[in-house]
């Protein structure tokens, strides 16, 4: 896991972004 998801998740959580388990 590279964290990138979480950051993003951070840095904007207006767009949802799924989850890596549902990709």
């Amino acid at each position: 896991i590279r964290g990138s998801v979480a950051n993003r998740t951070r840095t904007a959580p207006y767009p949802p972004i799924p989850n890596r388990n549902q990709i």
